[in-house]
């Protein structure tokens, strides 16, 4: 069994992993290849820069099903204006605006994804446990509880 210290080392070690992962503008969604997301698990971040200030909006997570889901299908609902739990729909309910209102203001901002890959292998568990880390760390305004 993993020590507490090591497990929080290791989670560090994937929390500065994602955040200096490329990242792409939301107005940029989806990246040129996108072949590597369609069969991964992951956690992904959206967040702002205004002002060289970064502001964490929205951590999720994805893992791979029999169903079809994978990092890729969970972060393009993020895009999607019909998405009521996605950043968008989010962002919609705390603006009172529509769905199509608020993804063209994310859109129009200085807002970006990034995201983490995470082996199958680690298991969903490992999927759980860093995105509730790294929502901890990073307190992201949109994602809920």
């Amino acid at each position: 069994m993993i020590e507490f210290h090591e497990r929080l080392d290791y989670l560090a070690k994937q929390l500065r992993q994602l955040l200096e992962a490329d990242a792409i503008r939301y107005r940029e969604w989806p990246p040129e290849n996108t072949a590597h997301l369609r069969n991964a698990a992951g956690v992904y971040h959206f967040f702002r820069i205004d002002n060289e200030a970064k502001t964490s909006l929205y951590v999720g997570k994805a893992t791979v099903s029999t169903a079809g889901w994978s990092l890729y299908k969970r972060m393009a609902q993020h895009f999607q204006p019909s998405q009521r739990n996605a950043l968008a729909g989010l962002l919609a309910r705390t603006q009172k605006i529509t769905g199509l209102e608020a993804v063209e203001s994310l859109r129009k901002q200085n807002v970006f994804v990034q995201w983490l890959c995470i082996p199958e292998d680690e298991g969903q568990s490992a999927v759980a446990s860093f995105e509730n880390f790294a929502k901890s760390v990073l307190q992201p305004k949109y994602t809920k509880e």
